[in-house]
């Protein structure tokens, strides 16, 4: 499926896609940027207090400007279009509440080939082997 890049700032369009984070008895949905280089989902741990999922070990990591942050892993189902599928993401307070969630290495891309077309401000993305299912 393609879909366009959404405009971020005036004149600047990026790969952000709505996805919707589920739980056993709710969802939520947010916008997340698609980025090769970030090596696992992270999204802000504001959303734990509406999932109410339950939380794994605490973890730290280094985000683009090289600085270590914090966070906490959870496993919880997130859909992409029509696709659900079951990953590991991360929760970080170090994200700004209303930024973007980030779609990385670890649960998006070992589930998506993704392909960006910065020309035609469009990105495809495939489902490796997940059937859809919402």
């Amino acid at each position: 499926m393609q879909f366009p890049y959404q405009e971020a700032a005036p004149g600047i369009f990026r790969p952000i896609i709505s996805i919707k984070l589920h739980s056993k008895n709710t969802f939520v949905i947010y916008d997340a940027l698609i980025d090769s280089g970030a090596d696992r989902c992270i999204f802000h741990s504001g959303l734990v207090e509406i999932l109410k999922v339950p939380l794994g070990k605490q973890v730290k990591f280094r985000g683009i400007s090289g600085e270590l942050l914090e966070g906490v892993k959870a496993t919880i189902d997130l859909a992409v279009f029509d696709w659900k599928f079951k990953t590991e993401v991360i929760f970080s307070p170090n994200l700004a509440p209303m930024a973007y969630g980030v779609l990385g290495q670890k649960g998006f891309f070992d589930n998506f080939r993704v392909c960006f077309d910065k020309q035609r401000q469009q990105i495809e993305i495939t489902p490796r082997t997940i059937k859809p299912g919402l």
